[in-house]
Parts: structure tokens; sequence; C-alpha cells
């Protein structure tokens, strides 16, 4: 990728980067994965989430 991509490429793509907010990383869920996150640390066990061991 070194040889192909060029500096307005690496830009972009350290953009796309910085915007990603993985709610497993410590940052809040966007508002449209909000409910899925909530729902998967309901029932996903213990001691990943807050379901049944």
């Amino acid at each position: 990728m070194q040889q192909v991509l060029g500096e307005a490429d690496w830009r972009t793509l350290d953009a796309a980067f910085a915007e990603n907010r993985d709610p497993l990383t410590g940052h809040p869920p966007s508002h449209e994965y909000e409910q899925l996150f909530s729902r998967i640390v309901r029932t996903a066990p213990a001691p990943i989430g807050l379901g049944e061991a």
C-alpha cells in the first residue's frame, strides 16, 4: 500500500479511521447503533455482558 497510495489517499484513510466510534474502545455508540449495542450487552453472557453466565 505504501507504494501505491499517495499522500491524499492516506489523509482520506486517516479521516475515515478517525470517525470510527467503536463502542468497544470506550466511545459512545452512534445513535443508530445505540439500541443494538444495548441489546447485545444485556443478552451477552457475563463477563462480556450482563446476561446469565
